[in-house]
């Protein structure tokens, strides 16, 4: 290129120099030959290069090489959606994670659930991940359907809702059942780039047909028996419906449970004839459960079978109820009776046979007392309520409540508070009062925090590696007033034994037969002999169950009879200890007993 062209092309700016100072001004000619001839060989090459450059682009643009094109935007087809998911549907099928991705644009979106952040996946690599440890890594033998003909197609929006039906076996780590086949209708609703190469937004919504009351279909048959089967329609299924006819009225109904509604609903014209029960009345279980409030005094029985026995006498199962299996009872008690041998409330669930269903619940509890009293035991039922079939007593039971009769006389020792006993009333307030103190302390001791408690379970109900989880959850002492005293426990959960070395130990503390440290040394990890008080005078006064009758609405633990029960038991432990001083002897042998163990 010349000089001359390359100044008819380019303005530049000539700088002169001067002696003493630079002056700059714009110039509209090229100066490259003077700046040659003046000796500034860099400012010709300067010229040069901008004049070739300008030449350059001028060609190009002549050429139309660099125009700006925007993206060729290619219309969406029915086509281009269904070579779409049959890709996804073959990636998916032989687990190829590379094959899901490469469907899918750079910065889409896939969301499997949604409004799920875990179940959301942004970016190609994020949505590689997920299928190479979800799918890849979780499951086998897949089988996949493309449902073409429920394809909606929205070209404006490029955007289409597709239909599919898969099956796998997949993977579970966390179960019993390490593999289950898997079986769900799943639509999904695809965006589109503008060129239509690559999935823009996956959002998936599924149903899952695992269960086997739903029928699922072949995935080799055609769409038209997929849509029949979906629709239920006559013969789609393969069955042909049979045909049943009433023998007494001559109608005839489509279906055995068309059959069977008529006849519940001819009420006694046509089934009083001797028809015949389906299978499935004949094995299932009867749905009558109740829970029965019990009242008992010293009984050695195990009260849940007792009662167990005297409802199946009451009302006895039948020959098509039993099929010639043993009948489950389903029997729960919320305090084990083990626990003591009086109790004022305690409740049984259990299921009655089928023979009791439509009986009211008052003539229920009547018909077992009657039993019970044929028995000769001293067992009440005091009420009877029917519950659901998941009623199970001992889980509704929050806490058991025990209480301990104790005459004055027992509580008398050797501690300073047995010197204040005359024979004034004064006297004997002050005793109370100093008495009422000292089981306070007490009981604040066997209420605080815990270590263990293997000084109170017996040797047979656990080992020493594991010890009863047991909590104290109420204690309380009262005078009567008519020279006996009301022990309140409330315990989350107890072993046999358990609330009456509660009470023995609370005895000898408080009437000054061991040492002041004796209960905090019986709660630590030293192995000590504790009393255990006499059954005579230790009753349940019932469980403790709140939430369920607040739940419920039902009232298990309250009530007139309830009430005089706990006054009639009250009224049994005076009479007999009034006539055999079983409580009193065995108070004051306490001293006795606790030297010789220690001696031992």
């Amino acid at each position: 290129m010349s000089l001359a062209l390359a100044g008819d092309f380019v303005r530049v700016w000539h700088v002169g120099y001067t002696t003493g100072r630079c002056s700059r001004q714009p110039r509209t000619t090229c100066s490259c030959k003077q700046g040659v001839a003046g000796g500034r060989p860099v400012l010709a090459t300067l010229c040069l290069v901008a004049a070739s450059r300008r030449l350059n682009f001028k060609r190009r643009a002549t050429a139309g090489i660099g125009d700006f094109t925007p993206a060729e935007t290619v219309p969406l087809t029915r086509g281009r959606v269904v070579e779409v998911v049959e890709k996804y549907g073959s990636a998916w099928v032989t687990q190829d994670a590379e094959g899901i991705a490469a469907l899918f644009a750079q910065d889409s979106v896939y969301v499997e659930r949604a409004f799920d952040r875990a179940s959301t996946f942004r970016g190609r690599d994020a949505i590689r991940q997920y299928w190479m440890t979800q799918i890849v890594g979780k499951q086998s033998d897949i089988k996949f359907r493309h449902i073409v003909g429920d394809m909606v197609l929205d070209a404006d929006k490029r955007k289409a809702t597709v239909k599919w039906l898969a099956e796998f076996d997949n993977i579970r780590y966390c179960v019993p059942q390490k593999e289950k086949r898997v079986r769900f209708v799943q639509v999904a609703i695809l965006d589109f780039t503008d060129d239509a190469q690559h999935i823009l937004q996956l959002e998936e919504y599924l149903q899952s047909t695992s269960n086997s009351r739903f029928r699922w279909p072949s995935l080799d048959a055609s769409e038209d028996d997929i849509k029949a089967m979906l629709r239920m329609e006559p013969n789609a299924l393969g069955t042909q419906p049979r045909c049943c006819q009433c023998k007494h009225c001559g109608a005839e109904f489509a279906s055995r449970n068309s059959f069977f509604q008529h006849l519940r609903d001819a009420k006694g014209t046509c089934s009083t004839a001797l028809v015949p029960l389906p299978p499935s009345e004949l094995a299932r279980e009867s749905r009558r459960h109740v829970a029965l409030t019990v009242c008992y005094h010293a009984c050695t029985e195990n009260i849940v079978d007792v009662v167990g026995q005297a409802a199946w006498k009451a009302f006895p199962p039948g020959a098509e109820e039993c099929g010639g299996l043993r009948v489950k009872k389903r029997l729960t008690c919320a305090v084990p009776a083990s626990r003591t041998q009086h109790a004022v409330v305690n409740l049984v669930g259990l299921r009655l046979p089928r023979c009791a269903e439509g009986i009211g619940d008052e003539k229920v509890a009547a018909m077992i007392s009657e039993e019970l009293s044929v028995m000769d035991l001293s067992i009440r039922i005091l009420s009877c309520v029917s519950v659901g079939g998941d009623f199970h007593a001992m889980r509704c039971c929050e806490f058991q409540r025990y209480e301990a009769l104790l005459p004055s006389d027992a509580l008398r020792g050797s501690h300073a508070a047995g010197k204040l006993l005359h024979a004034s009333e004064a006297s004997v307030s002050a005793f109370d009062h100093v008495l009422a103190l000292r089981l306070k302390s007490g009981i604040r001791q066997l209420r605080g925090t815990v270590s263990t408690w293997q000084n109170f379970c017996k040797a047979c109900n656990t080992s020493k590696a594991n010890w009863p989880c047991f909590t104290l959850n109420r204690a309380v002492t009262t005078p009567l007033g008519n020279g006996w005293w009301l022990i309140s426990l409330a315990v989350g959960r107890a072993y046999p034994g358990m609330p009456q070395k509660l009470v023995g130990s609370l005895v000898a503390w408080a009437r000054g037969d061991v040492e002041d440290d004796y209960l905090q040394r019986a709660l630590s990890q030293e192995e000590m002999m504790v009393p255990e008080a006499p059954q005579q005078c230790l009753y349940l006064r019932g469980p403790h169950m709140h939430r369920f009758e607040s739940k419920t609405g039902s009232c298990f633990t309250c009530g007139d009879s309830i009430e005089q029960s706990l006054q009639e038991m009250r009224h049994m432990i005076i009479a007999h200890e009034e006539a055999t001083s079983h409580i009193r002897s065995w108070a004051d042998s306490l001293t006795d007993t606790l030297s010789r163990a220690t001696r031992i």
